[in-house]
């Protein structure tokens, strides 16, 4: 393939491991995690959800070693795609860049199309669920263009209000123990209306449920070339994402089934965070976690935004496109300092697939 002939203009080192991990951990949407995907582990596992998610966060650990020493040993922009070219040669890389390429493209618009759900409950209005994620998906990429340290705070604030949505139901929880620690050290799930030892086989079950929703914290190598010291803290970033991601997942958890009136109730349900809220809350609380999870959903975008930038700018800099594709995704907008043409790349198609049946005939419900 054909190479630039002139130096690929560089972006500039401006994070610290703090902004990365801000950056990272909005990227997982651990509050979309706890309440759309952990009550699947809940009807899996029963109370062994809490060993699944401790379980899944020792695998994950695992992965995330992994991510830490390849980041330090090959500090790009492009990630996973430059790990595999330069350990197992080109085709290799190739074929990785396609995957990823592919995640990038629909990610933002299946986290898009549930986002009307929350907002709705959280305002009390009938807004089109189709408008709602073409909107925010949007959004999504034209904050993705702006100065990456403006978006570091911008993710991170957002990020705070996240977890303080999650820290209602630590506080109903705890506030509200109703479940003796015993049945969750000793795992319960319900079969035929009756609480029965969990079989261990169904809690291995749910660790992949567990590790779905850890996901996300190996995006921290995407930004080294971002980080000051020549992304020396890639390591550091990659694993604190991982704990923290761990830590406002499983406590949320533990103070959920907790704080249960009843397990065989909470167990039942469809949705159990909304059956505690019922229970302990009220609707200004319910509105408030619905408000909490549509905006972990708009943060992830942003932040899955910014790092399929960082990847399309990298594949231009490896002449992976035609040429004159591959000058306009190395080219670092003057004011912004972000490579926008990179980032905005992937826009129009992320935009049409919020049109697609497939999604939005399987929205979540809302949590209250």
């Amino acid at each position: 393939m054909t190479s630039c002939s002139a130096p690929a203009p560089e972006l500039k080192p401006t994070l610290s491991v703090a902004d990365v991990i801000a950056i990272t951990v909005s990227s997982v949407t651990p509050a979309s995690s706890v309440f759309v995907i952990a009550p699947f582990a809940i009807a899996q596992a029963g109370t062994g959800v809490i060993w699944a998610f401790i379980l899944g966060g020792v695998l994950a650990l695992m992965f995330a070693l992994c991510y830490a020493e390849l980041g330090r040993a090959h500090s790009a922009a492009g990630g996973e795609y430059v790990f595999a070219k330069r350990v197992f040669g080109g085709m290799a890389g190739y074929a990785t860049f396609l995957t990823v390429l592919a995640m990038l493209v629909f990610i933002p618009p299946v986290l898009a199309t549930g986002a009307a759900t929350y907002l709705n409950a959280a305002l009390g209005t009938q807004l089109d669920g189709q408008t709602v994620a073409l909107v925010i998906v949007a959004l999504g990429y034209l904050l993705g263009i702006l100065n990456i340290k403006l978006n570091a705070w911008v993710t991170g604030t957002c990020l705070f209000l996240e977890v303080a949505a999650l820290m209602v139901i630590v506080v109903l929880g705890f506030g509200h123990a109703q479940q003796p620690v015993s049945s969750l050290i000793s795992p319960l799930v319900l079969d035929n209306g009756l609480l029965h030892a969990a079989p261990w086989a169904l809690v291995i079950g749910a660790v992949g449920t567990a590790l779905f929703s850890f996901n996300g914290y190996g995006g921290a190598v995407l930004l080294a070339e971002d980080m000051k010291c020549g992304g020396r803290g890639i390591p550091k970033a990659v694993l604190w994402s991982l704990v923290l991601v761990v830590a406002i997942e499983v406590i949320p958890l533990i103070a959920l089934l907790v704080g249960a009136p009843s397990l065989e109730a909470m167990l039942a349900s469809p949705d159990p965070i909304g059956y505690l809220l019922t229970a302990h809350g009220n609707e200004t609380l319910s509105r408030l976690v619905s408000a909490g999870i549509f905006l972990s959903v708009f943060n992830a975008i942003i932040a899955l935004v910014i790092q399929s930038g960082r990847v399309i700018y990298s594949s231009g800099r490896d002449a992976l496109w035609m040429p004159t594709l591959n000058r306009a995704f190395i080219r670092i907008h003057p004011k912004w300092e972000s490579p926008w043409l990179a980032t905005l790349f992937l826009a129009v198609p992320s935009a049409a697939l919020t049109f697609s049946p497939t999604w939005r005939s399987s929205r979540p419900s809302p949590c209250c």
